[in-house]
């Protein structure tokens, strides 16, 4: 919507009235709660309309269920009537209090003469006094503290049964001598502990070390291994050298004899001149 525009706008149709239709019938159940769709049938006044297997059934008088008497209803109404009030009586003595709430009484009338020699003759006349009981507010808190009695004494203990003191050995203090509990984490008071009484606390003195006989069995797998990798290593190199050398010395042959072949070629292609000695070509 635009606020410029002083005019009532609907955008995308929104609130504009009759803009939407639904064509949708609203759903309708029969006697047994299920959804009847012979709504859709649009059956007209006084006309029956056969639309579920049920109806091609034939039925008896027996099986139209009959409406109760006028007894029966009244009975029914008088047993639930009588459930109904039982379940309210016991919901209202649940929610009375405990101790009923009692009754102011009525007043007394004493009559009073003082008897005190030295008071006034007007202090002396009788009086009426009315007495009444001050009212007292449920909800106040007790006043008296119930106190809780002492249990009174009960049956005589079972007697425990001990072996005769005897004088402790010292092996046997050493026995039970428990060492301090010593935390790898915690250390709240900075105690400077010493480090065989650290590694006595870690339990690692405790463990028995104990080797498999398999470690040694892979040691020498693995010396074996390594020594036969040297020996072929070292077979390999003296191959590759003996290839080099006989590779070196195929290619020097080859050079020599190229050379003895060039030499000769510039022989044979030399003047007589130089042929006959003479010092000049």
């Amino acid at each position: 919507a635009f606020p410029e525009v002083h005019v009532q706008q609907f955008p995308l149709g929104l609130g504009l009235p009759h803009a939407h239709t639904e064509q949708r019938l609203a759903i309708r159940v029969d006697d047994e709660g299920k959804v009847d769709f012979t709504s859709i049938l649009g059956t007209k006044k006084g006309q029956t309309v056969f639309a579920k297997p049920e109806d091609l059934e034939e039925q008896d008088e027996d099986s139209i269920p009959q409406r109760p008497s006028a007894e029966d209803m009244a009975k029914v109404a008088n047993e639930t009537r009588q459930s109904l009030e039982k379940i309210v009586s016991g919901h209202t003595q649940a929610a009375a209090p405990s101790h009923p709430i009692p009754q102011r009484g009525e007043a007394q009338y004493i009559k009073y003469t003082p008897n005190n020699p030295l008071s006034t003759q007007i202090a002396q006349k009788q009086r009426i006094i009315r007495m009444v009981a001050a009212p007292t507010d449920p909800l106040d808190p007790p006043k008296f503290k119930a106190r809780k009695q002492p249990k009174g004494p009960g049956e005589a203990p079972v007697p425990i049964l001990h072996s005769p003191p005897r004088k402790v050995t010292a092996q046997e203090q050493q026995e039970w001598k428990i060492p301090p509990c010593l935390s790898n984490w915690k250390n709240p008071r900075g105690y400077t502990i010493p480090l065989d009484k650290r590694l006595a606390a870690d339990g690692r003195t405790l463990q028995e070390v104990t080797l498999n006989d398999k470690f040694a069995t892979m040691a020498e797998a693995l010396a074996v291994a390594e020594r036969v990798a040297r020996e072929e290593n070292e077979k390999r190199n003296a191959l590759q050298t003996r290839l080099l050398q006989a590779e070196q010395q195929k290619k020097e042959a080859d050079l020599l004899a190229a050379a003895q072949a060039r030499r000769l070629a510039r022989v044979g292609n030399a003047p007589r001149a130089c042929r006959d000695g003479s010092g000049r070509c």
